[in-house]
């Protein structure tokens, strides 16, 4: 009974994980404040999360501080893509519920759906291989998209972990940093696994 409660025990790894999603959420929620820095922080967590996923640095807020000042331009620009590219389709998807435009209605509210789609499947990649991996806003939108079909399992179980905690948080505001905070860090070690399939040497060097 007593090894349960240990360093080395169940209860105490439990207790460390559920730590670190409520820290990761803090963090993401604070440093999103200003709204035009969600990018950023999306990134330096992802940073902090991929490095103790991959057994580099168990340091959260080292990481997060160093991984939001270098990649803050190129974090925020992928932001501002993303949002004002989902932005577009959003009132284009509007503006069409309010049209008659008789056969077409179908194929062209289709098209608008799945190119959203593509937007939510860069998204789920671009900001985690931003943090990792030297290259533009643009270089990193593309890699999310190719990853997004060549990872598809993993790809839709982010997508649903990442409707979990947007959902959970919408329904239930109270556990918005421990959803937000759980999604990342549940992401992180998802992206370390198809990141080490491109570079089996990613994450073994300190």
């Amino acid at each position: 009974m007593g090894n349960v409660f240990s360093l080395d025990g169940k209860m105490y790894k439990i207790g460390t994980v559920l730590w670190d999603f409520v820290v990761a959420g803090l963090l993401w929620v604070v440093f999103s404040l200003p709204i035009v820095t969600i990018g950023a922080s999306t990134t330096a967590l992802y940073y902090a999360f991929t490095k103790k996923s991959a057994g580099e640095d168990d340091f959260i807020m080292k990481g997060f501080w160093k991984s939001f000042k270098a990649n803050f331009v190129k974090a925020t620009a992928i932001f501002f893509i993303i949002a004002a590219a989902t932005f577009v389709l959003w009132m284009n998807i509007f503006i069409l519920g309010q049209q008659d435009l008789g056969w077409l209605n179908v194929p062209v509210t289709f098209a608008l759906y799945f190119v959203l789609m593509q937007i939510a499947f860069m998204s789920i990649y671009a900001f985690g291989i931003l943090a990792r991996f030297e290259m533009t806003a643009v270089g990193a939108l593309r890699a999310g998209l190719f990853m997004a079909y060549r990872y598809f399992a993993v790809t839709v179980v982010n997508a649903l972990l990442l409707a979990v905690a947007v959902l959970g948080s919408m329904f239930i505001p109270e556990v918005l940093v421990f959803l937000i905070g759980g999604y990342i860090c549940l992401s992180s070690s998802l992206l370390v696994k198809v990141f080490r399939r491109h570079d089996p040497d990613f994450g073994k060097l300190a």
